[in-house]
């Protein structure tokens, strides 16, 4: 051991008091001076609280988050010059069709006067040669227009393709460079709502839309130009019309983008929500009420576009008899000049939904394009600026650093700390929660930058390095590790001797996969002390020359801590060392322990002097002291004892996997074997079913599901009737001028209400379905979350994209049904053709919506680990699939369905149908731009029935079933086995039997992984039984409001800290939360923040250190009163003083009630009625803890590996 200086406290911020003189400071002058300042927050973590009122931080946020529109040439700004070339022909194409749609009135006008001409005595051939030769002129024109719309079509879609998955990369890539402190200020729901939702709607403004627009405001300005009329007004009522959408459409994505954050937040917490009964509350709060007055605006604008146009038809064609009547017009201009009016007029007014999909772009980029131009002050994939290291030698300076949060300025975290650790020094950070032990590690990665003095590494500022490079040679594992939904094996590279270091590698080798086992969303999949074995061994591949340990062991059993801490002491030999812990048996061979108060060092020595001294540090310890007595010296079998542990988890292990090996042959996929249970198969059997569902099924159940909604669709579909007859009607009306203003009255009236009554109907119906998602997610069984299919990421995706595909299918799709048989055939097929291609696209955007919410979820892991540019790649790779399916489609299923049309066109014409097949081939060149709505509602349409029709196993809103009148706690396992329905070939129990009796306390102790934490499922086989009655005949609710839970890692949500102590218990009275609080000793703390109980808390409680989460967790579960108190590492993240206090808390609380704990800090438990000893998921010993330390067995040497000091 090296050593340190002498023990040494500080006593102010600025002054260091040298190791003699500290040797006569007393300790309650230390108390006295601290409780003469101001009141200090203990807020250790990143995201600190709002200066301002809620009310005027939303109105600051709201100036700040609200980007106007963007222009329309920026929605452009990255396209490339192969964009800008299919751009350049899609635009001569819409150009030119624009020309060819008003050069047929020429024809049809030719023909129109020979059939006047035509005299009932006149030879019918000439008639038939005259008709003949203007039918070849349509057929010409038809083909050509058939060619134009091809290019048009697979040009502005391909372009839009490419240019959408370079937004997606660019945006992606932005949020990978943000610094930290962005982080906190962002609600991570968002911005993964933003990739799925926001760049679809931008692509689809970008897309064949825009060729749509040029070709019909072509038709419009050449038919004008033709006939010689101006039609100003029409372009002004659009650009009204598209200026008030994009500003509903800016607000709907808001809310759209606020709804996802909550999902978000949620699901991926939603363990917490089930075991408090929180599914009804966290429905209300997504349910959100906007977008009817987009409707109306879009109703208004639609009709006031066909009004006028009818309008001016009306006067044209009077006008132009009058000037028949004096000589100066023959019947065939007229004729011309009335068509190019009609063409013209009518090609604005197809448009209008086009204006809508670039308006609604517009309000979308604004946001999207705002954070892909953010430049970060600290950019992790600045590969150019500061000086790059291959190693550094890790000598670490603090100088007088002083540093507040950036949410946070006012309130100070360091003050004035001041620190030097020489290269190769192991030294530790103790402390009580929030008193700035993390930050200095959030200073050392550069997270954040000190608000003034400066961090040193080898003399240098950690500011002038490159800030991949210096990451690159630091290595950390956290108090919370966090692992992504990959692989254990892409989770380490070079693995196999880290994870022995680590002693990772014998439970991963027994696994069905092994090192390509998938660890889960989160490592979900895994226990806690898996998971951090898992993390250490991530941390000690990269050989780093200085490793930062926030609690890295704090998630182990005993037998595990040890073998890993020895490990970790010897890697840590060879470099410098920062290590935080509570668990001070971690840290007593550290070279240097420095105790961190109100954000200064107070003292500072070696273990040994620092217990001479009888400081703070002395007292930390003694709070640790295990009740006990073990003799001196151990024995070489106790000691062989320790090596014993893990040794026989392998041998029972080694052959769990050689019966498996015996019975099947696992593929990477094997790990899903939910498919080999009879639910499963009864899933497959309902997907495949509503996969050979056909599209009209599927209208017809979701029109019959959502008849609400359907009753304002009804008079829409009405009006829609009456819109769509309007221009075939045409035809019939021509020699009745006046007859033009009265289908512009009925036309007003029909489209405003076609408009505006179907769009209030889809809007309607989205809120619905989003509402009924997210519930039936609500009720699932905590193993449909486990899949990897089902990660937070992938349903919130869901939730955003597939509504919205189902609301244009409402709101457009059947608005646009005014068309006859043939125009709605070719749509069917043109349909089919591309749903499978929908499908693949749909799938692929999920995966990277996934992969994007869990890296942006755990962004600090990310950066910590390098892993930017990995990450990034992987969400490349996943969006570069559906962009190839999507540019084939472009290519193909365009070329089909013009052909159709066109063919049918062909044979009207030569059936001499001329005048209403014209007109209503109108409404087909509008119908063909929803071809990918149509395809896209199927497929969301599939995918909500098959989130709606799925069965919960255990359906946490279910109230039915019985509930005890008189509720004691009185709780038993059964011959329990229990396999997670992911993995069911792993067993976790293996036929274990205990009671806990009403009032009793009950605690589980063993090896990380023996199955300890089971709950949230339902037992394989054997019984768990609570007051005599098992639990699946319980009511889920009514036994879920009888207990609470506090857990190894606290899940606090986006509340204030009172509505998160109040969280599923409904009525709660404010006398009861502070009661709460008072027990968890989290009161003081929360009354000297500025808002008290009315202070949020952050996304995931972000705004709190890990203790203070960790209290609000138990004050949440003490306020429920409950009769059955679960407590799963409940006073893991405590420093020792708070430990103490909160540990005489919840001893008084289970006299009361009947506890049930897992610990693997022994001396939590060490007063418990029974406490029950696990190892291989079974129970090997049971008895108090002086009965089993008297067995001198497993829990004799847990116990004794624990002990700080052995006593006599």
């Amino acid at each position: 051991m090296r050593a340190g200086p002498s023990p040494s406290r500080v006593s102010s911020p600025a002054t260091s008091i040298t190791s003699t003189e500290s040797r006569h400071l007393k300790a309650d002058s230390i108390e006295k001076t601290s409780s003469e300042k101001a009141p200090v927050y203990e807020l250790d973590k990143l995201d600190q609280l709002p200066l301002i009122d809620d009310d005027d931080k939303d109105r600051v946020i709201a100036k700040e988050e609200q980007p106007k529109p963007v222009k329309l040439w920026h929605l452009f700004r990255f396209s490339n010059k192969t964009d800008k070339l299919l751009c350049l022909v899609g635009t001569f194409c819409s150009l030119a069709a624009g020309v060819v749609t008003p050069a047929m009135t020429i024809v049809a006008s030719g023909l129109l006067f020979s059939l006047i001409n035509y005299q009932t005595d006149s030879p019918i051939v000439v008639l038939d040669h005259d008709a003949r030769k203007y039918c070849l002129w349509f057929m010409g024109l038809g083909f050509l227009m058939w060619i134009l719309s091809y290019g048009l079509n697979a040009c502005w879609m391909i372009a839009a393709e490419n240019q959408g998955l370079r937004i997606r990369e660019l945006y992606y890539e932005s949020i990978m460079r943000q610094d930290i402190g962005w982080f906190d200020t962002i609600k991570t729901g968002e911005l993964t709502t933003r990739i799925t939702n926001d760049v679809n709607l931008v692509q689809d403004g970008i897309g064949e839309k825009w060729g749509f627009i040029m070709m019909n405001t072509t038709s419009f300005i050449t038919g004008f130009i033709i006939a010689l009329v101006k039609g100003w007004d029409m372009a002004l009522i659009c650009v009204v019309m598209g200026w008030k959408i994009a500003k509903w459409t800016t607000f709907e994505q808001d809310n759209t983008a606020e709804s996802g954050a909550i999902a978000d937040e949620v699901l991926g917490g939603i363990r917490t929500v089930m075991a408090f009964n929180g599914q009804k509350s966290e429905l209300k709060r997504l349910h959100t009420s906007f977008g009817r007055k987009k409707g109306m605006v879009l109703g208004v604008g639609y009709g006031a576009v066909q009004f006028f146009i009818f309008t001016m038809y009306c006067i044209g064609f009077n006008y132009g008899i009058w000037r028949i009547v004096n000589g100066h017009l023959n019947a065939e201009q007229l004729l011309i000049v009335f068509f190019a009016l009609l063409m013209g007029g009518f090609s604005i007014a197809g448009s209008a939904p086009n204006f809508s999909a670039v308006s609604t772009a517009q309000g979308c980029a604004a946001k999207v394009f705002a954070i892909i131009d953010r430049e970060s002050p600290i950019d992790p994939l600045d590969s150019e600026h500061g000086k790059k290291v291959n190693r550094v030698h890790g000598h670490i300076e603090f100088r007088d650093v002083h540093f507040s949060y950036p949410t946070r300025p006012g309130v100070p975290i360091l003050r004035g700390f001041n620190l030097e650790i020489r290269p190769g020094q192991k030294v530790a950070l103790v402390g009580e929660s929030g008193c700035g032990k993390s930050t200095t590690i959030g200073l050392i990665e550069r997270f954040y930058d000190p608000a003034q003095g400066e961090v040193l590494i080898d003399g240098v500022s950690i500011k002038d390095y490159n800030i991949g490079s210096l990451r690159h040679r630091i290595g950390i594992v956290t108090q919370e590790p966090v692992l992504f939904s990959t692989s254990i094996y892409q989770n380490i590279e070079e693995v196999v001797e880290a994870c022995k270091a680590a002693n990772a590698h014998q439970f991963i080798d027994m696994l069905p996969n092994k090192y390509e086992t998938l660890v889960g969303e989160g490592g979900a999949l895994l226990s806690g002390g898996q998971k951090q074995r898992i993390a250490i061994a991530r941390a000690i591949i990269r050989n780093p020359d200085i490793l930062l340990l926030d609690e890295a062991t704090s998630a182990l059993d005993t037998a595990s801590e040890r073998l890993v801490q020895d490990a970790l002491d010897k890697l840590s030999a060879d470099r410098t060392t920062i290590s935080i812990a509570h668990r001070l048996s971690t840290i007593r061979n550290c070279d240097q322990i420095y105790v961190v108060r109100e954000g200064i060092v107070s003292e500072s020595g070696t273990h040994d002097e620092l217990i001479g001294f009888t400081g703070e540090y002395a007292a930390m310890v003694k709070a640790q002291e295990l009740r006990q007595a073990v003799r001196a010296n151990v024995d070489s079998g106790d000691t062989a004892g320790e090596e014993d542990v893990d040794a026989l988890i392998a041998k029972e292990l080694k052959e769990q996997a050689l019966d498996l090996k015996a019975t099947t042959r696992q593929t990477m996929q094997s790990v899903r074997r939910m498919s080999t249970t009879q639910s499963q198969r009864e899933a497959k059997k309902q997907y495949k079913s509503l996969e050979e569902s056909s599209d009209f099924y599927l209208l017809w159940r979701l029109l019959n599901q959502y008849r609400g909604s359907m009753k304002i669709a009804i008079p829409g579909s009405a009006l829609t009737i009456i819109n769509g007859a309007v221009m075939p009607c045409f035809a019939l009306a021509t020699k009745y001028a006046c007859i033009f203003l009265m289908f512009a009255v009925v036309d007003f009236v029909a489209m405003s209400g076609r408009a505006g009554l179907l769009t209030i109907a889809g809007e309607s119906m989205t809120k619905r379905i989003r509402h009924e998602t997210f519930k039936a997610y609500l009720t699932f069984e905590s193993g449909y979350f486990d899949d990897e299919d089902n990660g937070t990421g992938m349903l919130t995706a869901r939730l955003a994209t597939e509504a919205e595909d189902i609301y244009k299918f409402v709101a457009y799709v059947i608005g646009r049904v005014s068309c006859w048989p043939i125009q709605c055939y070719a749509q069917y097929l043109q349909a089919r053709a591309i749903w499978e291609s929908a499908a693949r696209t749909k799938k692929a955007y999920e995966k990277s919506g996934q992969s994007a919410a869990e890296t942006i979820r755990n962004i600090k892991t990310v950066a910590t680990l390098r892993r930017e540019e990995t990450f990034i790649k992987i969400f490349n790779d996943h969006n570069r699939e559906p962009h190839s399916t999507s540019v084939r489609s472009a290519l193909a299923c365009n070329l089909f369905t013009n052909a159709l049309v066109f063919f049918a066109g062909c044979k009207f014409i030569m059936s001499n149908v001329l005048m209403v097949t014209m007109f209503s081939s109108m409404s087909i060149g509008m119908l063909a731009q929803l071809s990918t709505m149509v395809s896209k509602g199927a497929v969301s349409s599939r995918s909500i029935y098959m989130t709606l029709d799925r069965k919960s196993k255990i359906n946490g809103m279910n109230p039915d079933g019985d509930v005890s009148e008189k509720f004691e706690g009185n709780a038993s396992f059964k011959d329990v086995k229990f396999s997670y329905p992911i993995r069911p070939d792993t067993r976790i129990l293996k036929g274990i039997s205990f009671e806990g009796m009403a009032g009793k306390s009950v605690a589980l102790v063993g090896a990380s992984g023996s199955g300890k934490s089971y709950r949230l499922y339902d037992a394989d086989t054997g019984s768990v039984s609570v007051e005599n009655l098992d639990v699946k005949d319980w009511s889920i609710t009514g036994l879920r409001d009888s207990m609470a839970i506090v857990g190894q890692e606290p899940i606090l949500f986006n509340y204030t800290i009172g509505e998160n102590i109040a969280y599923g218990k409904h009525g709660a009275t404010q006398q009861e939360i502070e009661e709460a609080a008072k027990e968890a000793n989290i009161y003081n703390f929360v009354m000297n923040l500025p808002d008290g109980f009315n202070t949020n808390v952050g996304q995931k409680g972000s705004r709190l250190s890990g203790g203070q989460k960790q209290r609000v967790a138990i004050a949440r579960a003490l306020v429920r009163k409950p009769k059955l108190l679960l407590l799963d590492e409940a006073t893991a993240a405590l420093d020792s003083r708070s430990e103490k206090v909160v540990q005489q808390v919840l001893d008084k609380a289970a006299k009361e009630r009947t506890t049930l704990t897992v610990a693997h800090r022994l001396s939590t438990i060490q007063d418990c009625d029974m406490i029950v000893v696990f190892k291989n998921g079974r129970i090997v010993e049971r008895g108090t803890h002086d009965e089993l330390i008297a067995l001198k067995g497993t829990y004799h040497l847990l116990v004794e590996q624990q002990s700080l000091q052995v006593t006599q």
